[in-house]
């Protein structure tokens, strides 16, 4: 099998994979995936504010609640990056041009991000939320920027080797 058709393949298995995480993190029950963002900030707050523990209590909810929030939020913006850019990876991976491919890369990914908001509408104890929506647009559009910039890079840096021109001018 040709090399190309293996990392197609590969990128398959890796968005189709992605996208199952997405959707069992979502099946978690509302108390269940707030026991994991509750986890997840204490061990933040231990590593980078342990000033914290000294504050009054009311303060120290108050901290905590939005770094809570922040990581949520965070987590959602990750997810769909990841996602934007394997979507993204994969149509380049066809051969598709740039912009149709960034154009279907945030179209597929704003689409399953919008399933996956409606999908928590029927999980116990979460619901969907918009802006839990545009944060997913945003780290698909991210995703795919990211990945863009990389290969450009690459790209770059290979044409300057094989021209021997030196990176750094």
């Amino acid at each position: 099998m040709k090399r190309q058709r293996v990392f197609q393949i590969a990128l398959i298995v890796l968005t189709v994979g992605w996208m199952a995480f997405i959707f069992v993190l979502s099946n978690e029950g509302g108390s269940q995936s707030s026991s994991l963002s509750n986890g997840v900030t204490k061990t933040v707050q231990k590593t980078f504010f342990k000033e914290w523990d000294s504050l009054p209590g009311s303060e120290y909810r108050d901290h905590m609640a939005g770094l809570h929030f922040f990581i949520r939020k965070a987590a959602h913006f990750s997810e769909f990056l990841v996602l934007g850019a394997l979507i993204a990876g994969l149509l380049l991976s066809f051969r598709m041009s740039l912009l149709p491919s960034a154009v279907i890369a945030f179209a597929a990914g704003v689409l399953y991000a919008g399933s996956d908001e409606l999908h928590q509408h029927f999980v116990s104890g979460r619901s969907p939320s918009a802006f839990d929506l545009l944060i997913d647009a945003a780290g698909v559009l991210f995703g795919i920027a990211v990945l863009y910039a990389v290969l450009y890079l690459i790209r770059t840096a290979k044409k300057r080797i094989k021209a021997d021109v030196p990176l750094e001018s």
